[in-house]
């Protein structure tokens, strides 16, 4: 006759582990938008960027697109749509090849800061997760 060896485990980890590491992604990820559109807006208060109103870098915000997707963006998601000149501004518009204004390339610096895995984002997962597993 076989040995026979029942193991049983309970607890967060072992219950629908799958929902619980979407969940905390998610909330991560929001966290991190939120972070990185923070950072568009500091850098929109540097010295020498011209007339500056606040109402471009009132729009900026950082939010959950869908499920393990989010988003910074100028006002697509809070009022239907980016704000006209923010193409421009950031330098991705057709007519900045024509002009002497390239850009100051805001969202772009972000992006590329977020992209080299920097601690803070880091920390922000490893806590969700530490959170939902908790």
């Amino acid at each position: 006759m076989p040995d026979e060896t029942k193991v049983t485990m309970n607890g967060k980890v072992f219950t629908n582990p799958e929902a619980r590491l979407v969940e905390a992604a998610n909330r991560a990820l929001l966290d991190i938008a939120v972070m990185g559109a923070v950072r568009v807006q500091m850098q929109m208060k540097r010295p020498g960027l011209g007339r500056v109103s606040g109402h471009l870098r009132g729009r900026v915000a950082g939010h959950s697109e869908a499920s393990l997707h989010a988003q910074i963006d100028a006002g697509e998601a809070r009022f239907g749509r980016n704000e006209v000149y923010t193409r421009w501004v950031e330098g991705v518009d057709k007519r900045n090849k024509t002009s002497r204004f390239k850009g100051h390339f805001f969202f772009r610096n972000v992006y590329q800061w977020l992209s080299k895995g920097p601690k803070e984002v880091k920390e922000l997962m490893q806590t969700a997760i530490y959170e939902a597993f908790a």
